[in-house]
């Protein structure tokens, strides 16, 4: 959903610069700008989420509505593990109707493998994937950053204006429609941080894999998503949140829960 995040990671992955370093070079490039909070804080990609759910689901929402957060607490070591484990970590943009009707939409740095079509999709492009009932799966690419893409899309806004063009949003004057956010679902995700105590092991359903270290500490967890609109210490300097390949998860066994809470406690 954006070139300049998407070309910061790549370069995080291939050439084993920092997120600084990498940031400069998109800079340095006009692939980001002087100013980059818009991009790397995920301010522009849930902007476009905004628009793409009222276009798709018919769903009105503030962007402050979703769970979002960029990609500036990335750090090389995560990249390392998403190489290491044969990822990429993309900046994602996700929305998904759940069974009951509803949508869970959030925009999180995300781990995709191999097999995903955004694996592929690096340097400055962007990319999106759309499904529907009787087109299914469909993939489009195209630079998201730089001079020319930028010139572009100016000129057509402007163009637009001269015709006096109007964009529609036909479902949102859908009676039938149902389609309210919700929180109420699980996410699975990847927690790293500087000092184990940033950690807050107790926000967690259960942690699947610990690793302590004295300067990268990581958990694989599942995390009940109204908690991370709840509290920001995910959030906080030196920890950094990356969802794990196909995040989300609707319905989980308690008694699932409960087992593997006694098998870690057994853990010395």
């Amino acid at each position: 959903m954006n070139g300049s995040t998407n070309y910061i990671l790549t370069k995080m992955s291939e050439e084993d610069l920092s997120f600084k370093g990498a940031l400069v070079e998109a800079q340095q490039l006009g692939f980001a700008e002087s100013d980059p909070v818009l991009d790397i804080e995920g301010y522009d990609a849930v902007n476009k989420l905004t628009i793409l759910t009222l276009h798709s689901f018919g769903l009105l929402q503030k962007p402050a509505d979703f769970i979002f957060h960029g990609i500036s607490s990335i750090t090389s070591k995560d990249s390392i593990y998403a190489n290491e484990k044969k990822l990429s970590v993309k900046l994602v943009a996700q929305a998904k109707r759940l069974t009951d009707g509803k949508l869970a939409a959030f925009v999180l740095p995300q781990f995709v493998s191999v097999n995903d079509d955004l694996y592929s999709v690096k340097n400055e492009f962007n990319a999106l994937i759309m499904e529907s009932a009787f087109a299914d799966k469909q993939f489009f690419k195209g630079k998201g950053a730089g001079a020319f893409p930028t010139a572009a899309a100016v000129l057509s806004d402007i163009s637009a204006l001269r015709y006096d063009y109007k964009y529609e949003y036909r479902k949102l004057h859908n009676s039938n429609n149902i389609n309210n956010l919700t929180y109420d679902y699980y996410l699975k995700v990847y927690v790293a941080a500087d000092d184990i105590n940033k950690i807050e092991e107790n926000e967690f359903e259960w942690i699947e894999e610990w690793r302590i270290d004295h300067h990268y500490n990581i958990a694989i967890a599942v995390i009940h998503a109204q908690k991370l609109i709840k509290n920001n210490w995910w959030k906080s300097e030196g920890v950094s949140l990356i969802l794990l390949d196909e995040p989300v998860i609707e319905n989980i066994d308690h008694r699932l829960i409960r087992k593997k809470s006694f098998q870690l406690a057994g853990i010395s």
